[in-house]
């Protein structure tokens, strides 16, 4: 409550892009009235934590526990996730991997194995080897393994066996 019998109060919003508004908001009492001030009820705050959870990359969908010489591995399911991200890319009517995926597969792994600057990575001497088809009897999953020196392969494969080699180069 202000002076006169009036009451004050202040208004906060935090919106979008950093937009940040604040006012001051006075009522005044009509002419010949006064408001009573009323004991205020307690207002019980609590604080808690909430864990922050980064979503999955659709291309690296499970990180594997890295064989010797390979100091990461990340793997992806063929169906769902990747296959609904490029069913669009078309070719001779068969759905085929993009080589922009590739380098984006690859570019997030060596992020998240923090092999690269920042969140990002400079791929050399890459080399598109084979297409990978990605049609109902196509291989179950795409492997990027990022070899200790820099090295890193896509590969795709079914079961526990790689099969095909379809990209490679070096990660900086």
């Amino acid at each position: 409550q202000g002076r006169a019998g009036g009451l004050v109060g202040g208004v906060s919003s935090f919106g979008y892009s950093g937009t940040i508004a604040h006012a001051v908001l006075r009522a005044a009492a009509p002419p010949g009235e006064r408001w009573v001030d009323r004991p205020r009820g307690g207002v019980a705050y609590r604080r808690r934590a909430f864990g922050w959870v980064e979503p999955r990359h659709p291309l690296l969908q499970q990180r594997l526990p890295p064989p010797d010489g390979t100091s990461a591995v990340f793997r992806s399911a063929t169906a769902g996730v990747l296959r609904d991200l490029v069913a669009d890319h078309v070719v001779r009517g068969r759905v085929v991997f993009p080589g922009a995926a590739y380098l984006e597969a690859t570019r997030a792994a060596c992020a998240a194995a923090k092999l690269g600057a920042g969140d990002g990575a400079a791929l050399r001497a890459v080399f598109f080897l084979q297409p990978l088809v990605l049609e109902e009897t196509a291989a179950e999953w795409l492997e990027c393994a990022l070899a200790v020196g820099g090295a890193f392969e896509l590969r795709s494969g079914s079961g526990d066996t790689a099969e095909v080699v379809h990209c490679s180069g070096r990660c900086t």
